[in-house]
């Protein structure tokens, strides 16, 4: 589950920002933590990138998002986790130029500012606009 394969066109990650959420506490906590050693995540072969979240929480009610950074200029948003025993899990691809700052700032305000609302999805096993309002908010 917190395995992500890429092509390898973009290259290794610059870094990578860490979101946890834990949909089961009210309100729904939200951790951060920016990783700027990405070595320990990233494995590379001729065909492909695989990066493993080793420290992504999988446990029920445990909402993941990483936002990786590229040298190209690309983001790739990964969000995962076990929700009313199913694995979620969505990817997407940013190709706009964005500062990573500004782009860090954006997911933690579409996070806090929705949080009771992605707990309300968990709550009622809603998964598909789950995934809907985190895409349209998050990805500009």
């Amino acid at each position: 589950m917190t395995a992500f394969t890429l092509p390898p066109d973009d290259g290794k990650p610059l870094e990578i920002i860490d979101y946890k959420i834990n949909l089961l506490s009210s309100p729904p906590e939200i951790q951060e933590e920016v990783i700027s050693s990405v070595d320990n995540y990233v494995y590379t072969q001729p065909d492909r990138i695989e990066i493993i979240y080793k420290n992504a929480v999988t446990e029920e009610g445990r909402l993941n998002i990483y936002l990786c950074k590229f040298q190209t200029g690309k983001f790739r948003l990964h969000i995962f986790g076990k929700l009313k025993g199913q694995e979620f899990r969505a990817e997407r691809e940013i190709s706009e130029q964005y500062q990573v700052q500004i782009f860090n700032e954006r997911v933690k305000y579409v996070l806090v500012s929705s949080r009771n609302i992605l707990r309300s999805y968990y709550l009622k096993a809603n998964l598909q606009s789950m995934e809907n309002h985190l895409m349209a908010f998050l990805v500009p």
